[in-house]
């Protein structure tokens, strides 16, 4: 797992920032022009979600959801106690993450800090 760094600034309505695609690149030790960046416009939840199935399918991979009530350390608690070597990504409203367990590995901001709880109460696990 080579960590990769955002490669977009995020700056809406100008740009989208690319922390999906920098946290897709971390776990595949993946350089960021092999990944597309999918959120470059904006897009709803469906569309964002089968661009990442249709660009997983292609190497024969299919993302895993699951979603969270708490806080992000009960998130966090929760899985380095059940999955405890299991990566995997970790979605807020606006931001993504790669973790480990029950800890983040990499944040892919220019500007790491503490992610905000999100805005529903619900946390996002993606596991590839």
């Amino acid at each position: 797992m080579t960590p990769t760094v955002c490669q977009v600034k995020h700056d809406p309505p100008n740009t989208y920032g690319d922390c999906l695609r920098a946290c897709i690149c971390t776990v595949l030790d993946l350089d960021p022009p092999a990944v597309p960046h999918f959120v470059r416009d904006n897009p709803d939840s469906d569309t964002l979600i089968a661009r990442l199935r249709t660009y997983l399918a292609g190497r024969s991979m299919q993302p895993m959801w699951v979603m969270f009530g708490g806080s992000q350390s009960d998130v966090l608690d929760h899985m380095g106690e059940i999955n405890g070597t299991v990566t995997y990504l970790l979605f807020n409203d606006k931001h993504v993450v790669v973790c480990k367990g029950g800890k983040v590995e990499h944040d892919p901001a220019w500007d790491a800090r503490p992610m905000s709880e999100p805005a529903n109460g619900i946390w996002k696990v993606m596991v590839l």
